[in-house]
């Protein structure tokens, strides 16, 4: 519960500067349908990374005594006496790798597919300003539901920040070398998840909303007379204008059922309906 209560406040505090982008997983994802720049990627995953190594530190300065007291003073990855994991994921010893990196895939796709329809305005999204609450709520049962294994990372940054900072605070090398190198399988295996989990959802659900009449991915436009023919085009979902935003060309998609303005960054694919 804490962990899920952990996730909603992270998205109030980070939406209106990142978009609630905490996890690789998921930026990558909406690259992948077009829904993110995939110049921002680079960053975007390099602070998420880092965001959960520190909050790592945090912990392990706030609960510093407990940790020494309860491991003698040796920090351990395997045996009775272990506290890696209460940083980073570690599979279970009955555990497969194969199995392993299903579960990942399966959890990390349950996760896409379940964020996708909370902002879809074509389906059943959630009230304005409640989306985080739902997401934590989902985090929470994918955890409760599928821990077991390997403590269902589902996300590559609160797996590989914490790894790293235990290796660099005592921990050792033997935080990537324990369980036949499984270090890699939650960082790999939510990527590909998160992407097929995305897929699922545009394949089955949204391109066949009653109200598209066909959808189309929109190439970055070159040129001001590519944009300006493209502003014209409209349908009875909205229309298109374009517009200078801080010196850089941008395209605007008025709704005109609820009067709400949508501004998108040329640069990168558009998932529209024309």
């Amino acid at each position: 519960m804490a962990f899920a209560i952990g996730v909603i406040f992270a998205m109030y505090i980070s939406r209106g500067v990142s978009g609630a982008h905490l996890n690789p997983a998921v930026s990558l994802s909406f690259c992948m349908i077009g829904r993110f720049p995939w110049t921002k990627v680079p960053i975007y995953i390099f602070f998420q990374i880092f965001g959960a190594y520190m909050a790592s530190a945090t912990v392990f300065a706030l609960y510093y005594d407990a940790i020494m007291n309860y491991s003698g003073g040796n920090l351990t990855v395997t045996g009775s006496q272990e506290t890696a994991s209460i940083f980073a994921t570690y599979p279970s010893d009955y555990l497969s790798q194969a199995n392993a990196f299903f579960d990942q895939i399966v959890g990390t796709a349950a996760l896409l597919l379940c964020i996708l329809p909370i902002e879809d305005a074509h389906n059943s999204p959630a009230p304005k300003g409640f989306e985080p609450v739902l997401v934590g709520f989902l985090v929470l049962g994918i955890s409760m539901s599928m821990s077991s294994n390997c403590g269902a990372a589902i996300n590559p940054a609160r797996d590989l920040g914490p790894r790293l900072f235990t290796w660099s605070a005592g921990w050792g090398t033997a935080v990537f070398t324990a369980f036949d190198n499984w270090w890699w399988i939650p960082i790999v295996a939510p990527m590909l998840g998160g992407v097929i989990g995305a897929y699922i959802y545009l394949l089955f659900i949204e391109f066949h909303h009653e109200d598209s009449d066909m959808v189309q991915q929109i190439k970055p436009l070159t040129n001001q007379g590519d944009i300006t023919s493209l502003a014209n085009k409209s349908s009875k979902s909205g229309s298109f204008e374009n517009i200078a935003v801080d010196g850089e060309m941008q395209m605007l998609r008025i709704d005109h059922d609820s009067k709400e303005e949508k501004p998108e960054e040329w640069g990168y694919h558009i998932s529209s309906r024309l």
